[in-house]
């Protein structure tokens, strides 16, 4: 996601002071084409001579806010709802673009941790178990119980909120562009990616209470047509969308199966 990092640092920081919002204030009174000029290359704005701000004063705004953070301050200056450090420091914070990273953050990283983490649990037991597995010594008995532990892996990695975690690779190629999808199919990725449950890997409202067994019916049936419609993507052309697609359909079957199961 496009931040820009030292815009945001200094948004987020305590570096920045009243007397910085002041230097911006003078500096957004001079004409915008002036500005503009001296701003390219970032260089020729600490020698500006006819600039409202001294050599030391553009330096310090130039080091707190670089070029493209300057020009978004002159540019938050007129609107702002007051004067002050406060307001301006809150316009360079939605100008940085870091709020909107910290969201994603959130609901793709913070939110799935229990998930994360036992995935990565998971695929170390059964590299742990394979491994061990290959050794032509084996204890018979050993063996059993290795087999029975992968067995064992293998219907955990099958839980829905686990095979959630193999949809990560789908909504980084999406970010990146390699993966392409219609604007239902995003929403219905993106549901299915990061839903905490059922209904909302379905885009279904969740059930009141008293409702189970019909939200159960509405629930297989919805996962049921979701699968058919990922199924279908499953023979598009591109080879991206081809494992994606597969991963969403097989994740909409165990959810079909789990809402249909008595």
């Amino acid at each position: 996601m496009p931040v820009a990092g030292l815009l945001a640092q200094t948004a987020l920081g305590e570096e920045f002071t009243e007397a910085d919002a002041a230097l911006l204030g003078r500096l957004a009174s001079a004409p915008r084409d002036d500005l503009g000029r001296a701003l390219y290359p970032p260089q020729e704005f600490l020698h500006w001579p006819d600039g409202p701000l001294d050599a030391p004063e553009r330096t310090r705004v130039l080091d707190l806010l670089g070029r493209y953070g300057i020009g978004a301050a002159v540019d938050a200056v007129p609107a702002l709802a007051g004067p002050g450090a406060r307001p301006l420091l809150a316009a360079l914070r939605e100008a940085s673009g870091i709020d909107a990273l910290l969201d994603e953050i959130r609901q793709r990283f913070v939110a799935a941790a229990d998930r994360l983490r036992a995935a990565a649990a998971l695929g170390l037991l059964d590299e742990a178990a394979r491994t061990a597995l290959a050794d032509d010594a084996l204890d018979p008995a050993a063996r059993r119980a290795l087999d029975g532990l992968r067995a064992g892996v293998a219907a955990l990695r099958c839980h829905p909120l686990l095979r959630q975690t193999e949809l990560a690779p789908a909504l980084a190629d999406f970010a990146a562009g390699r993966l392409r999808l219609s604007g239902p199919d995003t929403e219905a990725l993106l549901r299915l990616a990061t839903g905490t449950t059922t209904a909302a890997c379905l885009g279904l409202p969740e059930p009141a209470p008293g409702t189970t067994a019909s939200a159960s019916v509405h629930a297989a049936r919805t996962a049921a047509e979701a699968a058919a419609r990922w199924r279908q993507l499953e023979s598009a052309p591109s080879r991206v969308l081809q494992r994606h697609a597969r991963t969403a359909r097989e994740l909409c079957e165990e959810l079909y199966f789990r809402a249909a199961s008595p």
